[in-house]
C-alpha cells in the first residue's frame, strides 16, 4: 500500500512539473499575457492544475511542503502583500479612509481602491505569481529537474530571438504576432519578440541570457570533474562539439537580438548587472580589497574589448543610431514619473489601488505628454508601486524581494560540494538576471508584462533550490 502511494505521488509531481514546463514554454507568445483575457487563459490552467495537486497532495500527508521552511519570512511577506490587495477592494468605513490621508468626503463606506474591479484582476494575476513561485520551489526536488526548467527557459528564449533576427533581416516577413497599439515600432527599426514592446523583450532577454552562462558551467565541471589534467585544447574541443557549442551559439543568438532592440536602459543595464554580479561574487567569497580591484579593472577591460568588436561588427547599429540621435534622452521619462510622485504624495500611506494608475494618472499628469498611451505607465515600477499600493504594499513587496535577493547572493558563497552535484553557475546567472530586471525597472514597467514577472519568481527559485539540492 505505502510502495503504491509513494508511485502515486511521483507521478503527480511528475505530471504537474511537465505542466510547469508547458506552461513557461507557451506564456511568452501571445504578447507575453499582456492583453487581460490572454493571462486569464494561462491563470486558470495555472490554478486548476496547481489545485489538483496540493488537494492530493495534502490528503496524502506528504512531506512535499516542507521545502518552504527555508523561506518562511519572504512567502509570509508576499501572502501578506496578496492579503492587502484583498483589503483594498474591501469597503471600509470612512474613518479608517480619513487616518490615512484618502480625503474622501462621504458617509458611505468605500474601498481604497478607486476601481476595486481593476485592483480584482491584479490580485488574481498576483496571486499566479505567488502561486507558480511556490510550485516551482516545491516540483524543482532534483538536479535534473532544475537543469530542465533552466533549459526550457534557455531555448525558449533563444527561439523568440532567432524569430525576432529572421524577422528583422526580412523587415517582417514571417511575422506571427502583430504588437499592440501604441508599440508598433516596425521590425528594421528594432526586434521585439512575441511582445508588443521592444523594452519588454530586452528585459525578457536579459532574464533568460545569463542561465546560458550556468548551464555552460554545470558542463564544463561535469565532464571535467574527474579528469584534472585535460588540456586546454581538449576542453575547447569539447566546448564547441558537446551541447555547450549550442549553448555558445543560442548565447551570440540572444545578444545580437538584444542589441537589435534597440533598448539602450536594456542594453546598457544587462552590462551594469554583469558588473555588479562579478563585484559580489567577490565579496561573497571574501576576496582582499587589493585582488577585488584588479579582477575588477580586468573585467572591465574584457568587457570594453567586447563592445568594442561588437560595435566594429555592425551588429549594434540599431543600438548606436539610437544613441548618437537621443543619447539618454529620457523621452518624456521625468514627466511620467512626476505624476506618480504627485499621485504618491496624495495617498502615501494606502495608494489608490492596485493596477489603478492608467486611470488615475490623467488627473495629474503635464499637458506636455498629452493623451498618449505611453503615459498610462509611469516607467518606473518603483514609483508605480508606491502609488497604487502605498507605504504599506509597497514595504511588503519590498521587504520580501530584498529577502530572496539575500538568499541568492549566499549562493554566491562558492563552498566545496559534491561535483555532482555543482550548480554554483546557475546560481550566478540566476544572481545576475534578477538584478538586471530590478535595475531595468527604475526605468520601464517590465513587471506589468505578466510573462517577465513570471520568469523573474521562475529564476529566483532556480537560483534558491541551486543552493539546497543534495541529490
Amino acid at each position: 500500500m505505502n510502495n503504491k502511494l509513494h508511485k502515486t505521488k511521483i507521478s503527480d509531481i511528475s505530471n504537474t512539473f511537465i505542466f510547469l514546463l508547458v506552461f513557461t514554454v507557451f506564456l511568452p507568445w501571445p504578447h507575453g499575457g499582456e492583453l487581460i483575457w490572454q493571462y486569464l487563459f494561462f491563470t486558470a490552467c495555472l490554478f486548476l492544475v496547481t489545485g489538483i495537486f496540493l488537494i492530493k497532495n495534502i490528503t496524502n500527508n506528504n512531506n512535499i511542503f516542507t521545502t518552504l521552511t527555508h523561506l518562511k519570512a519572504p512567502l509570509s511577506l508576499l501572502v501578506i502583500w496578496l492579503l492587502y490587495h484583498a483589503l483594498q477592494i474591501i469597503p471600509l468605513p470612512i474613518s479608517l479612509l480619513d487616518i490615512t490621508h484618502q480625503n474622501l468626503k462621504s458617509s458611505t463606506w468605500q474601498t481604497i481602491s478607486i476601481d476595486p474591479s481593476v485592483t480584482l484582476f491584479e490580485l488574481i494575476k498576483h496571486t499566479s505569481y505567488i502561486t507558480i513561485f511556490i510550485l516551482s520551489l516545491i516540483l524543482l526536488n532534483t538536479k535534473k529537474r532544475i537543469i530542465a526548467l533552466a533549459q526550457v527557459i534557455f531555448f525558449g528564449s533563444t527561439v523568440i530571438a532567432l524569430y525576432s533576427l529572421i524577422n528583422h533581416y526580412t523587415q517582417g516577413e514571417f511575422n506571427l504576432i502583430n504588437s499592440l497599439p501604441p508599440w508598433t515600432i516596425s521590425w528594421d527599426k528594432a526586434t521585439h519578440g512575441t511582445f508588443s514592446y521592444q523594452n519588454h523583450y530586452a528585459s525578457f532577454l536579459t532574464l533568460t541570457i545569463p542561465l546560458g552562462y550556468g548551464l555552460i558551467y554545470i558542463n564544463i565541471k561535469n565532464k571535467f570533474s574527474q579528469h584534472f589534467r585535460v588540456n586546454k585544447t581538449r576542453k575547447l574541443i569539447d566546448l564547441m562539439l558537446s551541447i555547450n557549442g549550442l549553448y555558445i551559439l543560442s548565447l551570440i543568438v540572444m545578444v545580437t537580438a538584444l542589441l537589435k532592440t534597440a533598448s539602450r536602459g536594456g542594453t546598457s543595464i544587462f552590462i551594469l548587472s554583469i558588473v555588479i554580479t562579478f563585484i559580489c561574487l567577490l565579496l561573497a567569497q571574501k576576496q582582499t580589497a587589493k585582488t577585488i580591484v584588479k579582477k575588477v579593472l580586468f573585467g572591465l577591460v574584457t568587457l570594453l574589448v567586447i563592445v568594442f568588436m561588437l560595435i566594429a561588427s555592425g551588429i549594434t547599429d540599431s543600438l548606436t543610431n539610437r544613441f548618437e540621435t537621443t543619447g539618454y534622452n529620457p523621452n518624456g521619462r521625468m514627466l511620467m514619473q512626476q505624476t506618480a510622485i504627485t499621485i504618491i504624495s496624495k495617498r502615501p500611506i494606502v495608494g489608490t489601488g492596485a493596477g489603478t494608475y492608467p486611470i488615475i494618472q490623467h488627473q495629474y499628469k503635464a499637458e506636455a505628454l498629452g493623451n498618449s498611451t505611453m503615459s498610462k505607465r509611469a516607467h518606473n515600477d518603483y514609483l508605480e508601486l508606491l502609488a497604487n499600493q502605498g507605504l504599506i504594499g509597497f514595504t511588503l513587496l519590498g521587504l520580501a524581494t530584498t529577502l530572496l535577493l539575500i538568499k541568492l547572493f549566499k549562493g554566491l558563497q562558492k563552498r566545496r560540494r559534491n561535483t555532482k552535484i555543482n550548480l554554483y553557475g546557475l546560481q550566478v546567472g540566476c544572481f545576475c538576471a534578477a538584478i538586471a530586471i530590478l535595475l531595468h525597472s527604475l526605468a520601464d514597467f517590465n513587471f506589468h508584462l505578466p510573462v517577465n514577472a513570471v520568469y523573474f519568481y521562475l529564476i529566483v527559485a532556480i537560483g534558491i533550490k541551486s543552493q539546497q539540492i543534495t541529490h
